[in-house]
């Protein structure tokens, strides 16, 4: 970035933080440093994060897939914190006047608070049993909730394991490469999607490690597939 562009998005970063408050982490990313590393943040608490960090897994796999040259941000994917805690984030890409890559502006959105608030108000009407069966929205808790019986043994057979189901997906995709774009990544999470893979407690992870993504890119995508319908 040059030094305009670094003052210019060093102040939206500050502004951004100043406004939207708290809960949102905004950080910017300095993409022709070598490291991508991280030049400004507002609300750093959020992820533990300082400067001169590195660019999280989650933006080194888009910029990897060349998302900028289709997207100009990419909104509403997860990602984790080192300690776990799970946020909502959107990214936007920084271009230069010939069109290359030089920064990334982020906004991770921590909604601990809410789903906090949510639970109490809810509480408020309902036993705490009926609350934290329908309405805890905690990651850990979502994944629970999908480990259904039924989808236990479903894929405790041998045909329905993920590893299976993902090289019947590749083989009836004709997709034979060690190594899938990001293309490919988004067929075999699709058809995983609709036969029901991802309501097995741990799917995600498993699925990441088969197909070399990480489990945030796994969310990711399965947030593209429900925004395309």
């Amino acid at each position: 970035m040059t030094i305009a562009q670094l003052h210019y998005f060093t102040k939206i970063t500050k502004f951004l933080g100043s406004v939207l408050g708290p809960d949102y982490e905004v950080a910017l990313h300095d993409i022709s440093n070598r490291d991508g590393a991280l030049v400004a943040i507002a609300n750093s608490y959020i992820s533990g994060r300082k400067i001169g960090d590195p660019l999280p897994d989650s933006a080194r796999e888009m910029i990897a897939e060349k998302r900028y040259d289709t997207d100009d941000f990419v909104t509403h994917y997860f990602t984790t914190t080192p300690t776990r805690k799970v946020l909502r984030s959107s990214t936007m890409f920084i271009k230069d006047r010939a069109d290359v890559l030089v920064g990334t502006l982020c906004i991770n959105f921590d909604d601990t608070r809410y789903r906090d608030l949510s639970q109490k108000v809810f509480r408020l009407c309902h036993p705490d049993a009926f609350v934290d069966t329908n309405f805890d929205f905690d990651q850990n808790k979502m994944k629970e909730k999908e480990h259904t019986e039924s989808a236990v043994a479903a894929m405790s057979t041998n045909d329905s394991s993920i590893p299976v189901m993902i090289e019947n997906i590749l083989a009836e995709n004709n997709i034979v490469s060690d190594i899938l774009t990001y293309e490919e990544k988004i067929i075999v999470v699709t058809e995983l999607n609709r036969r029901g893979a991802f309501l097995v407690k741990g799917a995600i992870k498993e699925v990441a490690d088969i197909i070399c993504s990480s489990p945030a890119s796994v969310y990711r995508y399965l947030s593209h597939i429900k925004e395309q319908g």
